[in-house]
């Protein structure tokens, strides 16, 4: 294992490497779940102009991906979350989160969810850390025999503001001066 840092990027999915992600992604679902209980969505469907997807990589090597699929005005859904044997246990699938949830909320998403299987059963501690919440307990959506829906607030995006003063303080007052003067403009070098 290298100690170079995870890098994450959309990419497209149909990049043979990336391919190669989706295959074993296909593969470990396989051995989880029958066929009739594995819902994953295909390269045509990952390749829509309403999915994003990402890929962790380290050293340019492919270590996990993740898609953000918009399912409404203001919801999306997590797809083919994958990270590689080699790669788990190292955070990799929290910074693929991390950069998937930042894609949400700048798409004005306030929404996301994401369905797993029972099998991944001792993940659901580290999904419910990330701050997703088991929609079975908090909504009517009930947890099925096979799978179990988490859900998780995205918070709007954050409008970078100027922190305003009190208009009566010392500070504000000479805020409100230096706006209205010339006195921030740069000063001429003086000549001695």
């Amino acid at each position: 294992m290298s100690d170079a840092p995870v890098a994450i990027a959309e990419e497209r999915p149909d990049r043979p490497e990336v391919a190669e992600l989706l295959r074993q992604s296909d593969a470990f679902a396989a051995s989880l779940y029958p066929p009739e209980h594995r819902h994953m969505i295909d390269m045509p469907e990952l390749l829509a102009s309403n999915v994003h997807f990402f890929v962790a990589r380290r050293d340019g090597a492919a270590l996990g991906c993740m898609a953000l699929v918009r399912t409404g005005p203001d919801r999306g859904e997590l797809k083919r979350c994958f990270v590689t044997d080699a790669a788990r246990g190292q955070g990799v699938g929290f910074k693929l989160l991390t950069a998937v949830e930042a894609a949400a909320r700048e798409q004005a998403m306030r929404l996301i969810q994401l369905e797993t299987g029972t099998s991944t059963r001792p993940r659901y501690a580290s999904i419910a850390a990330t701050g997703f919440t088991n929609a079975a307990r908090s909504a009517t959506t009930p947890t099925t025999g096979s799978a179990s829906l988490w859900r998780r607030r995205c918070s709007a995006p954050r409008k970078e503001t100027r922190r305003s003063q009190p208009p009566g303080s010392l500070r504000g007052r000479m805020h409100r001066r230096m706006r209205h003067s010339n006195w921030g403009a740069p000063m001429a070098a003086a000549v001695i």
